[in-house]
């Protein structure tokens, strides 16, 4: 997927969804013939382990990836500065 696909599936702007790869929490790209493409299984494998992460030893409620996408979505609206 590209950096336009990775960042409207987590709802975030491209600069957030790069920022988010630049810290580690989401996988870095590989490059394709000149672009820069994210894998979708590794990008749902890195929201589901950050979420797991994030609950400190609770069992997530869910391990469809799509549920963790929304989940980590939530989660880091909630801490966006207004």
């Amino acid at each position: 997927m590209s950096i336009t696909s990775l960042a409207a599936y987590l709802d975030v702007s491209k600069n957030t969804a790069m920022r988010l790869v630049e810290k580690g929490v989401l996988p870095p790209p590989v490059a394709l013939g000149g672009l820069k493409r994210w894998d979708e299984a590794t990008v749902k494998q890195a929201i589901a382990s950050t979420l797991d992460a994030a609950a400190s030893g609770r069992a997530p409620s869910s391990t469809d990836p799509d549920e963790c996408a929304r989940r980590f979505h939530d989660q880091n609206r909630k801490k966006a500065p207004r």
